[in-house]
């Protein structure tokens, strides 16, 4: 990022910033959280939280869930967040769980290319914390007992 700014820098800054964000796509799957491969949606209950779930937390009807998909907006202060999420196949065929978290803030000011690294951080933590809320705390603790497993 640092070079980035730098090369604007050199070549000549916007004067105008309209958007500034970070976006991260994020599959959970079996191995990463070190188990087989996941192979039905009722699988994912003790990875992800139960707000994301929706029509997967009810025995009734989970097994007949052939997708589900979901777009959340949040608003933290000064930092806007869209998650969407939702059952996806990887490219290996195997069953995950997308946690895509776009955040960012918007809307015409004058460009600080000294503030953009301090907010890029502040944009992060955000995206960060979005994402440890959207899983167990059993699937958080898997992905940090073995980061080289970690896809996604």
């Amino acid at each position: 990022m640092q070079s980035v700014l730098d090369a604007l820098r050199e070549v000549g800054a916007p004067f105008i910033e309209s958007r500034l964000g970070l976006r991260y796509i994020n599959v959970i799957t079996g191995s990463a959280v070190g188990q087989s491969p996941i192979s039905g949606v009722a699988e994912l209950a003790g990875l992800i939280t139960p707000w994301l779930l929706g029509p997967l937390n009810d025995p009734v009807i989970q097994d007949a869930v052939q997708a589900s998909q979901g777009r959340v907006l949040f608003s933290f202060e000064q930092v806007n967040v869209i998650l969407n999420h939702g059952v996806t196949a990887t490219d290996a065929n195997e069953l995950g769980y997308l946690i895509d978290i776009d955040a960012f803030r918007e809307g015409g000011r004058a460009l600080k290319l000294d503030d953009v690294m301090g907010f890029t951080s502040e944009l992060h933590a955000v995206a960060l914390g979005v994402f440890q809320h959207s899983l167990t705390p059993y699937a958080l603790e898997a992905m940090r007992s073995s980061p080289s497993d970690v896809k996604g």
